[in-house]
């Protein structure tokens, strides 16, 4: 791995009231952040695993707007060499959002993970009438195809990958991830919006509401893309919760820094989802103004997951676009007192 963390520790103190089950090398919960610019050995499977964990999951997502106002939740996760169906719903942003029909005939499988020129690619093995395939080269853009379902660019300005290591005496985690911007068609309608691609490592096949992080630091996660009309950009991964801390990592054009003690809020929609994050870094500020509400599937709602737009209070550069990505965990969602959307009847 070519993977180098910042310079800059990003300490998480929101939350240790579930600390790990052996107490001995545990000092604290510790998440350490940075930016770097991707290379093939990143993500190729036959180089040896970051920090001797094992590989966990690749995923590629994104929450995306038609022409038509019609908005699409779209996920593929790929677990080694194995994915499941694809994740695929359709709302108006406010109703409940269902299942698109379409997806029952996505690909499942065995997949293949290879280094092909310069690019990584995962693809479907058999079933051509339901090919799927995945290829992103570092630095550069992916493109991701689901045949008879979509068609994807997904661009990212900064050329940078964003990870996260979270040592843990149990379950210590690492990830990077690619935050883009998505453009291409669903169903033969043109879609744009946010998201982006990721692979994980960890001790065990956990999934990932059971990992360090996600029980005890985040309740929300936020991944944005903002560009300026000078050609200046933000890319940015951070997670956030109610205690009002939280930690990431932005790239800018002129460089990376980790985002440590984090200092958050939010307002509320009836719902109880996020209609305002705000958040700050030392004299920089930053406000999502989430515009859906949960874009899941009410059958499986193991995630909540809105659309927004993002700004960053005090610059006045005009805006090519600027768009967000928000999740909340089920557990915090809860916690609050709200009830998850129920299975359909």
């Amino acid at each position: 791995m070519t993977n180098v963390l910042s310079d800059q520790v990003a300490l998480s103190t929101a939350r240790t009231d579930e600390a790990p089950s052996s107490s001995k090398f545990f000092y604290g919960d510790v998440t350490l952040c940075g930016g770097f610019r991707p290379t093939l050995a990143d993500f190729d499977r036959l180089q040896p695993p970051p920090y001797g964990l094992n590989p966990l999951y690749q995923a590629w997502y994104g929450i995306v707007r038609s022409d038509s106002g019609l908005y699409y939740n779209v996920l593929r996760f790929n677990h080694v060499m194995m994915t499941p169906r694809l994740h695929l719903t359709r709302s108006d942003g406010e109703s409940p959002a269902e299942d698109v029909a379409e997806a029952r005939s996505s690909f499942y499988g065995y997949t293949s993970s290879d280094i092909q020129g310069d690019a990584w690619v995962v693809a479907s093995r058999g079933k051509a009438s339901r090919a799927m395939r995945f290829e992103a080269v570092p630095g550069a853009d992916a493109h991701w195809t689901e045949r008879g379902i979509l068609d994807m660019r997904l661009s990212d300005p900064s050329g940078t990958a964003l990870q996260m290591y979270h040592p843990d005496p149990d379950e210590s985690f690492y990830y990077i991830g690619v935050v883009s911007i998505l453009e291409g068609t669903i169903l033969g309608e043109k879609v744009s919006g946010v998201g982006g691609y990721e692979q994980a490592w960890a001790n065990g096949a956990l999934d990932w509401r059971e990992m360090p992080i996600a029980r005890r630091l985040e309740e929300h996660w936020v991944l944005y893309v903002i560009e300026y009309a000078d050609g200046g950009y933000e890319v940015a991964s951070l997670y956030l919760n109610r205690a009002g801390t939280g930690t990431g990592h932005v790239a800018t054009e002129s460089g990376s820094s980790a985002l440590h003690g984090l200092r958050s809020e939010f307002d509320r929609r009836p719902d109880g989802l996020p209609a305002r994050i705000r958040w700050s870094h030392g004299d920089d500020e930053w406000e999502v103004r989430t515009e859906t509400a949960s874009t899941t599937s009410p059958r499986n709602p193991s995630y909540l997951w809105q659309l927004g737009g993002i700004r960053r209070i005090h610059d006045d550069r005009p805006v090519v676009r600027a768009r967000a990505w928000c999740e909340t965990l089920p557990r915090a969602y809860t916690a609050m007192g709200y009830q998850l959307p129920g299975r359909p009847h």
